[in-house]
This record gives structure tokens, C-alpha cells and sequence, in this order.
């Protein structure tokens, strides 16, 4: 009774072990295969820094083509929030 309690455990915890050590190797593989969905764009990143940081030079490079008016407004709310020590959202 003894023996088959203790190769049981040892099962269990040979398995546990063993699946611990291939999710530890095989889990950022698959996140570096982009199986599930897709990569973020280089754009999208430096998009989304420039809005954390407030970096109006950075918004506007990555931003779609607007008119003049559009881009002076954007400046001018950057470099109020910016003066105002306010949240750069």
C-alpha cells in the first residue's frame, strides 16, 4: 500500500516539475511566435509613448495628416499641459 502511495506522489510530482520547467521554456517561444493575435506595430508604441510622455514632435510625426489649424491646436493643448504640470492624457 505504501509503494503505490508513494509512486503515486512520485508521479504527481514528476509531472508537476516537468510541467512547470516546459511552461517556463515553451511559454515566451510561443509569445515570440505571435500564434495568438498579432504583434504590436513599432508606430503604435512610439504613438502611444508620445501621448504618456506628452511629446507633441512625436504625436505629430505618427499622427494621420491633418490641416494646419488641427496640428497648431494640438501643439497648443501639448504645450499648455505641459506647462500647467497637468496629466499628459
Amino acid at each position: 500500500m505504501r509503494t503505490a502511495i508513494r509512486k503515486a506522489l512520485g508521479t504527481v510530482v514528476l509531472g508537476a516539475l516537468l510541467g512547470y520547467v516546459v511552461m517556463a521554456f515553451g511559454g515566451p517561444m510561443v509569445q515570440q511566435l505571435a500564434l495568438f493575435g498579432q504583434r504590436e506595430a513599432p508606430e503604435a508604441r512610439r504613438y502611444m509613448i508620445g501621448v504618456l510622455q506628452n511629446e507633441p514632435e512625436t504625436l505629430s510625426a505618427l499622427s494621420p495628416r491633418a490641416d494646419l489649424v488641427s496640428r497648431a491646436l494640438q501643439f497648443q493643448r501639448a504645450s499648455r499641459r505641459r506647462a500647467s504640470g497637468g496629466p499628459s492624457l
